[in-house]
C-alpha cells in the first residue's frame, strides 16, 4: 500500500499469471488472459491491471525462456531489447 508502482515486469509465465490473478476480480477484462497461453499474453502486452498500474509480461532469461523467446514473431523480439544507443545512455556510478 506505501509503494504505489506504475508499472510490473513480470519474468516468466508463473509470475505473469500470478499477478494477472490478483487483478481479475477488480477487472473482469483480464478473465480471458487469465485462461490463455503466456505466448498471447506477451503478444497483447502492456497489459493494463488498472487504471494506475500496467503489467509487462517478458520471458523468464533461464534457458528454457531463451528457448521459448526464440519462437515469438521478429518484431516483437526487437522490442525487448534496447539498442546500441540506449545503452550508450547508461551511466554506472555516476560517471
Amino acid at each position: 500500500d506505501i509503494i504505489k508502482p506504475k508499472a510490473l515486469i513480470a519474468l516468466g509465465s508463473e509470475s505473469t499469471f500470478a499477478i494477472i490473478n490478483l487483478f481479475k476480480a477488480e477487472n473482469p477484462e483480464l478473465e480471458a488472459l487469465a485462461k490463455s497461453n503466456f505466448k498471447d499474453v506477451f503478444k497483447n502486452s502492456p497489459i493494463r491491471l488498472n487504471e494506475e498500474l500496467v503489467l509487462y509480461p517478458m520471458y523468464h532469461p533461464s534457458n528454457l525462456g531463451v528457448n521459448n523467446r526464440n519462437k515469438i514473431e521478429v518484431e516483437k523480439r526487437e522490442r525487448m531489447y534496447y539498442n546500441n544507443e540506449d545503452w550508450g545512455k547508461v551511466r554506472v556510478n555516476n560517471e
